[in-house]
């Protein structure tokens, strides 16, 4: 009786050290992961340079930046909530887009495929020249929506990222219309 008994509790202390290690283990996981989500929502952590892509060349197949004075590129998702806010400003691009004295053309970088991204744009009454699907990092930027400014040899003359406010806006129409 007594040998199983001393058995009996061995049996429980090793369980017993298991289910704390175990949870150890998964509280460890728990701060681990608050902590990168933490660090990645409220804290910049980028060395800056990399992250502005004013100066650097674009090349994008599909695309051909010298066929106006300035290609306006705007980085889109359709899943994006800002991009869906900025929706009446692109439509304000769009519409100078069209203007007989027009000296900038206007192209879509989407993650997502081609299709989808075109679907997205006639739903929302978005008319650009190109689109194309692409990684965000094949035009230097790193979320949506980002609005590049590039000039005919394919350099990013000007960068505007997430929604812009009004004074914003009239800074890429000002820069476009040449004003």
């Amino acid at each position: 009786m007594k040998l199983r008994k001393q058995l009996f509790e061995e049996s429980l202390m090793r369980k017993l050290s298991l289910e704390t290690v175990a949870n150890v283990v998964v509280i460890l996981v728990a701060v681990l992961v608050a902590g990168l989500l933490i660090r990645n929502n409220f804290f910049h952590t980028s060395s800056g340079a990399d992250d502005n892509p004013v100066g650097r060349t674009i090349k994008l197949d599909g695309v051909n930046t010298g066929a106006a004075k300035y290609t306006v590129l705007l980085a889109l998702s359709t899943k994006c909530h800002f991009c869906n806010e900025s929706v009446p400003f692109y439509q304000q691009l769009a519409a100078l887009r069209r203007a007989p004295d027009s000296k900038f053309q206007t192209v879509g970088v989407f993650r997502e495929p081609t299709d989808a991204a075109r679907e997205y744009l006639t739903d929302k009454g978005l008319e650009l020249d190109t689109v194309v699907s692409r990684s965000l990092g094949d035009v230097g930027v790193r979320g949506t929506p980002t609005l590049l400014l590039v000039d005919g040899e394919g350099k990013v003359v000007q960068a505007w990222i997430g929604a812009l406010n009004e004074a914003k806006q009239k800074e890429v129409l000002a820069k476009i219309s040449g004003n």
